[in-house]
């Protein structure tokens, strides 16, 4: 579960309302499938009562529950450009798009989508993801190093190996293998404490530096001060930097958990 999605906080007020206990306590059973069934039947029984945020609500419940085809058609009640979560309704229905294979209509819907800070990562992310899936290269790197901050922690250090990784497939640009070699220094560093991790840091490292012109990839064998520098602190930085025990940001580009 995408950990965006699995944070339905903003929803409890509705799940305290008489008409909505029953939601509250199926999600509290852990069955979110039961929970939307049921505010589908009360939105449906009161349809003058239907706002977008309740369907973003039922949207959201729906994705939770793992159905694709009835968290985009909520999702999609929800996007009116007037409503006070018209941005969250739209990454809901690109996230459903995804999640049906319709990678090119989610591309369309959210690039270029005005979003709050809030959620500007998790829709960078989504594009990123929406991008690849179509072969568009050039916008999901963007995408990517748009969600890629100057202080790396432990989620931030595995998009930057992602991104390292898309820089070096095909025939990548010196100026883009030289990024991929900076970016992998960057994440070793920050997950210095974790084996594995660190491992494929140093070896997208390495094939960054193989890929490079012998003149450059001398220079870059030498360590900069900044390099060491962020050698020597990553033992006091590992102790933050450990892997977090909730998911990663939309799942995106790694393998994503079952629902």
């Amino acid at each position: 579960m995408p950990a965006f999605v699995d944070q339905l906080t903003e929803f409890v007020p509705f799940a305290r309302e008489p008409r909505f206990l029953a939601v509250g306590e199926a999600l509290d059973q852990g069955s979110p499938h039961r929970a939307a069934t049921l505010l589908a039947n009360v939105l449906e029984s009161a349809p003058e009562e239907r706002t977008p945020t309740l369907d973003l609500w039922l949207g959201r419940l729906w994705e939770r529950a793992g159905d694709a085809a009835r968290a985009l058609e909520a999702c999609e009640r929800a996007t009116v450009t007037t409503a006070p979560l018209h941005a969250y309704a739209m990454l809901c229905t690109g996230r459903a798009l995804l999640d049906l294979g319709r990678a090119a209509e989610a591309l369309e819907r959210l690039w270029n989508l005005p979003v709050p800070p809030a959620i500007a990562e998790e829709h960078g992310l989504l594009v990123a993801r929406a991008a690849q899936a179509t072969g568009d290269r050039a916008r999901a790197i963007a995408s990517l190093r748009d969600t890629i901050p100057e202080e790396l922690d432990w989620e931030s250090a595995d998009r930057a190996l992602s991104l390292a990784e898309m820089l070096l497939d095909g025939s990548p640009a010196t100026t883009e293998v030289e990024e991929a070699l900076r970016l992998s220094r960057r994440a070793a560093a920050a997950m210095a404490a974790h084996d594995a991790p660190r491992q494929r840091a140093e070896s997208l490292e390495q094939r960054a530096l193989a890929a490079l012109p012998p003149e450059l990839a001398s220079v870059y064998t030498t360590r900069t001060p900044g390099d060491r520098r962020a050698r020597a602190a990553a033992p006091f930085r590992a102790r933050a930097n450990r892997p977090p025990k909730r998911e990663a940001a939309d799942g995106f580009p790694g393998p994503r958990r079952a629902r």
